[in-house]
């Protein structure tokens, strides 16, 4: 299965949609961080000054960086901001990298889609059994369906980067090795 864009300009305006698309989400888990700081500070003044702490506080904030983290999941994937195994595919020619590079995104792509999935499922049981958090009686299933986009957007956006890299394994230019290079020059 070969994907192709019919020109360059395609994969461009893809990637150019992918950086839009990611940024937005990086942005909404970043208006989650500056909400759970404030929080924090409010709490504080609330608890020094007047000795009546923002009832919950502790709670929300947990839930506010488990949503800022799961907005940012996609952007991280899309900039390689997450730990990678470079010593292995430093070994390997241009090609088999990028290749190996391709295997790892569709691998990567469907295990993250099967967590989403099952992230998917667990709305729904949530939603049945009505459960809800210990302090701010917050409904479960919403907090589950923050969790699911976040792996729903990690998922969409490896299987992008999945969609480029199979592109520029097709369409990078071949290296010469320094074998063939020194026989051109004999020659």
């Amino acid at each position: 299965m070969c994907i192709q864009f019919c020109e360059v300009k395609n994969l461009e305006r893809f990637k150019k949609f992918g950086e839009k698309t990611w940024h937005i989400t990086s942005v909404i888990g970043a208006v989650f961080i500056v909400f759970y700081m404030l929080l924090t500070v409010a709490n504080i003044i609330m608890r020094r000054a007047f000795n009546a702490p923002i009832f919950g506080v502790t709670e929300m904030i947990c839930y506010a960086s488990m949503v800022a983290c799961c907005f940012g999941l996609a952007q991280t994937a899309w900039k390689d901001g997450n730990v990678s195994m470079t010593i292995i595919h430093e070994m390997l020619p241009p090609r088999a990298r990028r290749a190996m590079y391709a295997a790892e995104g569709l691998v990567s792509t469907l295990g993250v889609g099967y967590v989403a999935y099952q992230c998917i499922l667990q709305i729904f049981v949530k939603f049945r059994t009505g459960g809800t958090t210990t302090d701010t009686g917050i409904p479960l299933y919403i907090l589950t369906i923050f969790l699911a986009m976040g792996f729903v957007f990690l998922c969409i956006c490896l299987f992008m980067k999945f969609i480029i890299r199979v592109y520029e394994i097709n369409h990078a230019p071949e290296v010469k090795s320094d074998n063939d290079s020194s026989e051109a020059t004999t020659a």
